[in-house]
């Protein structure tokens, strides 16, 4: 589908400016976390403003932590393939660790923080995410709306684009995603003030309070 697409496109970027890091550094408290945070869906949970937002206890984090940690083992392992195996093999092992990594927060979390990390999942993937079918159903999106999304994330998509090219050949890594992320809230704020006033106030509510996450 065409906002599957869309929805990778940013954390596509993300993965290729790390392409010329070595996985080594990710020992690196901060490096590390900035790594895991590039992998996109769920792993935003890695990021210090995020944790202290959800009021992560000294335990939690530990635990998460070594969770982590583990996560980026296997990356490891997964960049020491062929270049022709490596891209595959990386998708299939995100797509996974995802999945371990949500089931992880669901054990590990309590109610409430399970509740706002929800919220925060949502505003990470703005704006894809308004293209998907329960959030449209939620918010009553309507097919002129959804149709207005989707032109103006094929207009993202294509002013990333050239950024892909420059990530690939070895671009500032920093300016480049500085970039990218301008980019994706200016997308987000056009989609946003397509919405009506009940949405708005509906989105409001789903999202919580907003969270500089990228």
């Amino acid at each position: 589908m065409k906002y599957k697409s869309i929805a990778i496109v940013v954390t596509t970027v993300a993965v290729l400016l790390l392409a010329g890091a070595r996985w080594s550094r990710a020992q690196d408290d901060e490096s590390r976390k900035h790594l895991l945070h590039q992998l996109g869906g769920p792993f935003f949970v890695s990021r210090d403003p995020v944790q202290d937002d959800l009021k992560l206890s000294a335990d939690q984090r530990q635990k998460l932590r070594a969770k982590l940690s583990d996560d980026v083992q296997d990356a490891a392992a997964v960049e020491k393939m062929k270049s022709d195996e490596r891209e595959q093999a990386m998708k299939s092992l995100r797509q996974k660790s995802s999945e371990k990594l949500e089931a992880f927060l669901k054990e590990n979390l309590t109610a409430d923080q399970l509740k706002r990390f929800q919220q925060l999942k949502l505003q990470y993937d703005m704006p894809s995410i308004m293209l998907q079918p329960g959030v449209g159903k939620e918010l009553n999106i309507t097919d002129e709306q959804r149709q207005q999304f989707m032109g103006l994330m094929q207009e993202m998509q294509k002013q990333v684009m050239p950024l892909m090219k420059e990530a690939k050949s070895g671009g500032n890594q920093q300016e480049i995603l500085a970039k990218v992320t301008k980019l994706r809230l200016e997308c987000q704020g056009k989609i946003e003030a397509l919405l009506n006033d009940a949405q708005k106030k509906q989105w409001a509510e789903m999202i919580g309070q907003r969270l500089v996450i990228w």
